[in-house]
């Protein structure tokens, strides 16, 4: 009965090891898969991030701005690109401190806090709200310049005339960036004296008018326009006018296609017209019309008016009441005049420039 009970005793003990064994067996294994799973879990888990934002002025995007962020043992800085956006990589969770740094420019704000907790930090955007700088830019003689624009990419162009070439006139242009810094300046021209007065920014580069004298007509100037690639090369030149002299001294982009050019004529009598010419977007002539009375007249600026019609303002002494006179004529779409008022008095008097105000005036 002893050894019997010996023995069962023995086998209750057995049991109770092996059946211990597999527990710490299958307690081994599950630590085992846990171990590999946080493993797997650790790997996906992003440890780094990103702070991104954009710099504008007036909508349009702000390039070559030097954007700063410190914080987090982090002291960094780059530049914003083509589109105004700036972006710092391999950035971990915390607060940072994001600031543009422009020495010629208003921005708002001029530093903000940004926070990253387990995802990027996105639209830390700032605003120009003014610009300002002073610049000399030039070539080796004259340059003197009539109209400047800003760009898309938020810097800017101007045309003009240069001397410094062979001491006659060429048309200059520089392009700018937004902190006053030349991107490129070149020249363009014939033989003779050639300006440029107007620049418009197109899809593709740019569209310039101003006048030249051809090389085969040294004794008068034509109307001038020319087409240039964002880097400002020439792409395509024309030039437009009668046996006499005439300036293309404003140019305006019209709504449905094409442009609309103001300047002047020579007429047969020696006397100054006004001249105004329409162009397709090829640069094909579809008509041009000469405005004036007997004596000095001349269109310095046309708008396309929200009726679709044009309006020219210049100066007029056959129509003056002594003088010269500021005058403003308004043209339909094919060029016939709708109606033309002069001011001023006996002295002279003159109008540059003329845009279309809330209620359909002019000013």
């Amino acid at each position: 009965m002893k050894i019997l009970l010996i023995l069962l005793l023995a086998i209750i003990t057995s049991c109770s090891n092996m059946l211990q064994e597999g527990l710490d067996s299958r307690e081994a294994d599950e630590a085992l898969q846990n171990s590999v799973q946080n493993e797997t879990n650790n790997t996906n888990i992003q440890t780094t991030f990103k702070i991104m934002g954009k710099v504008s002025f007036n909508g349009e995007n702000m390039s070559s701005i030097t954007v700063s962020l410190t914080g987090n043992e982090v002291n960094e800085t780059t530049v914003t690109d083509a589109n105004g956006n700036f972006i710092f990589s391999n950035l971990t969770n915390g607060t940072y401190t994001v600031a543009p740094e422009a020495t010629s420019a208003v921005i708002s704000p001029t530093e903000t806090d940004a926070t990253i907790e387990n995802k990027d930090a996105t639209d830390i955007n700032f605003t120009c709200e003014s610009i300002y700088w002073d610049m000399h830019h030039g070539l080796e003689l004259d340059e003197v310049i009539y109209n400047t624009i800003q760009t898309s990419d938020g810097g800017y162009i101007s045309v003009g005339y240069t001397t410094s070439n062979n001491a006659l006139k060429d048309a200059y242009i520089v392009k700018l960036t937004g902190g006053g810094s030349v991107q490129w300046e070149k020249i363009y021209g014939d033989l003779y004296d050639d300006e440029a007065y107007e620049i418009i920014e197109t899809q593709t580069g740019y569209i310039v008018a101003g006048y030249t004298i051809p090389s085969d007509d040294f004794v008068g100037s034509d109307f001038w326009v020319f087409t240039l690639t964002k880097n400002g090369a020439l792409k395509e030149s024309k030039t437009y006018g009668t046996s006499f002299s005439e300036a293309a001294l404003s140019m305006t982009k019209i709504s449905n296609g094409g442009y609309i050019l103001a300047g002047y004529t020579f007429n047969a009598d020696s006397n100054k017209d006004a001249w105004v010419l329409k162009i397709d977007n090829t640069l094909v002539k579809e008509w041009d019309m000469t405005i004036g009375g007997s004596n000095y007249d001349s269109a310095f600026d046309i708008i396309e008016s929200t009726d679709g019609n044009f309006v020219l303002t210049g100066t007029t002494r056959s129509y003056s009441n002594g003088g010269v006179d500021a005058w403003i004529v308004a043209l339909d779409q094919s060029g016939n005049i709708l109606w033309q008022n002069n001011f001023g008095d006996t002295d002279n008097d003159y109008a540059y420039a003329i845009t279309e105000t809330d209620d359909n005036s002019f000013l």
